[in-house]
């Protein structure tokens, strides 16, 4: 994180675990100074354990859901995440795990998961039999609807008609 006092990054979490492909989510309108946790809220995940900040980084908690450290690779990895654009009042947030199907390392699965209760608990909500790697939030427009939009390998609707969350 870029400390503004003195224009320096600086480091606010480290986990001692190697994952070049590790992921991570601020909320939209992040205020380090804020009194509202919600708008200090971090997720960063390393080699599929799924870590929480909700004071801007200063402590970091494992996301009882998300324990298991990926240590083969089969095992699954959290490829995206995202908090929706007015998470602070609907507490929704996304993500996706990603692994290779079982039975071909030639082929891969996703799964995406969503809370909304601020992420204490996530639910799966799609399969795909592609992996995820990407996900945004689109923001809360006239209708009163806000979308969450996935990519992957092979496009999930294209993969699976009308599925979508």
């Amino acid at each position: 994180m870029i400390d503004h006092t003195s224009s320096r990054w600086k480091l606010t979490h480290e986990t001692g675990i190697a994952d070049p492909r590790g992921q991570l989510a601020i909320v939209r309108d992040f205020d380090i100074t804020s009194t509202n946790s919600r708008l200090k809220s971090l997720a960063a995940s390393v080699a599929g354990i799924l870590y929480v900040s909700e004071d801007g980084g200063v402590n970091w908690r494992k996301h009882p859901q998300f324990l298991t450290q990926a240590t083969r690779p089969e095992d699954p990895l959290i490829t995206a995440i995202s908090f929706a654009s007015d998470y602070e009042h609907s507490g929704n947030v996304v993500l996706a795990t990603s692994e290779p199907e079982k039975n071909s390392f030639s082929s891969d699965r996703g799964t995406i998961y969503q809370s909304g209760d601020f992420g204490d608990s996530f639910q799966s909500v799609a399969q795909f039999k592609t992996s995820i790697r990407a996900i945004v939030s689109t923001p809360v427009g006239p209708s009163g609807n806000r979308w969450f939009l996935a990519s992957g390998f092979a496009h999930p609707r294209a993969n699976q008609p009308g599925k979508s969350i």
